[in-house]
């Protein structure tokens, strides 16, 4: 089975959804929290079974509505995306990330940042598939975990 651009992108998001809302059951269950946004709402408010409705029908509302809302501006924003300027709008982006990253992280989150970029960029120089990158964090998790 092919599936359209569309099919694959509503796939998609309903997945992410999908994994959100189980990683917070998950978390009620368990009480160890697997993904940054279970760790998040668990600091926020109390899970329970009566939250976890409360929840699941925020979750439901919101998917909704956003799934209109990405309707509604991919349609106005594909019919103007050749006025756009791309250098400018790249360099902005890069401008605000550096800013955020300083501020939150300091020298030390910029240090990263940087050097992070740098492997990326020059991944993609040398035609290297930056899916490989990920090697450098799976390994040493891997070796963290493991029972030695």
């Amino acid at each position: 089975m092919t599936l359209t651009r569309r099919q694959f992108l509503i796939l998609t998001g309903s997945i992410n959804t999908l994994v959100l809302f189980l990683s917070i059951i998950t978390f009620s269950l368990i009480a160890k929290a697997r993904t940054g946004t279970a760790l998040a709402i668990s600091n926020l408010i109390e899970i329970n079974p009566q939250n976890l409705f409360y929840l699941f029908v925020i979750f439901s509302f919101i998917s909704i509505l956003s799934f209109f809302l990405a309707l509604f501006f991919s349609r106005f924003f594909s019919n103007r995306i050749d006025k756009i300027n791309y250098q400018v709008i790249s360099f902005v982006i890069l401008i605000f990330l550096a800013l955020v990253i300083f501020v939150f992280s300091g020298i030390l989150g910029f240090f990263v940042f940087l050097t992070s970029s740098c492997v990326g960029i020059t991944c993609q120089l040398f035609g290297v598939k930056r899916s490989l990158l990920m090697s450098a964090l799976i390994l040493p998790t891997i070796l963290l975990y493991l029972p030695i």
